[in-house]
């Protein structure tokens, strides 16, 4: 499994894009991590090896006020659908999925057991990747 390299400072929604915007539930979210959203609202980094953290619902595109990486309860931009630039060497036409490492995203899927299966989308170039998360729930590798 390779995680899929991006640049945070690089990483911008193409048009057009559909976004939401929600709170940071810890510090350290940058641009360029895959965030699921907590029962009470707050976005997390999403990761591969529960049910509920691997339900990710965008990647990250921007922190408030342009920070680098984001502060508890600073405002998040996340696209949930649509052309996000800033990564390098992806093999256009492969699928991302979500790792096992929290806020990444793998181009092969993760296999262990206890850990679960969700489709982000897939690569447009080497420097595109086209947000189309899966609308079935995660599969399970138990």
């Amino acid at each position: 499994m390779t995680e899929m390299a991006f640049t945070a400072a690089k990483i911008r929604p193409l048009i057009p894009s559909e976004t939401v915007k929600g709170t940071a539930d810890a510090a350290d979210i940058t641009p360029g991590d895959w965030v699921y959203k907590k029962s009470d609202g707050d976005f997390a980094l999403a990761d591969a090896n529960a049910a509920a953290t691997v339900e990710a619902v965008g990647v990250v595109v921007a922190v408030e006020n342009g920070k680098a990486a984001s502060a508890v309860g600073d405002i998040l931009t996340v696209v949930t659908r649509g052309r996000v630039a800033g990564y390098s060497s992806l093999t256009p036409g492969a699928l991302g999925y979500v790792a096992a490492d929290a806020g990444e995203m793998d181009d092969t899927a993760p296999t262990g057991a206890g850990s679960w299966t969700k489709v982000l989308g897939r690569a447009e170039s080497a420097e595109v990747f086209f947000v189309d998360i899966d609308s079935e729930s995660a599969a399970s590798n138990s």
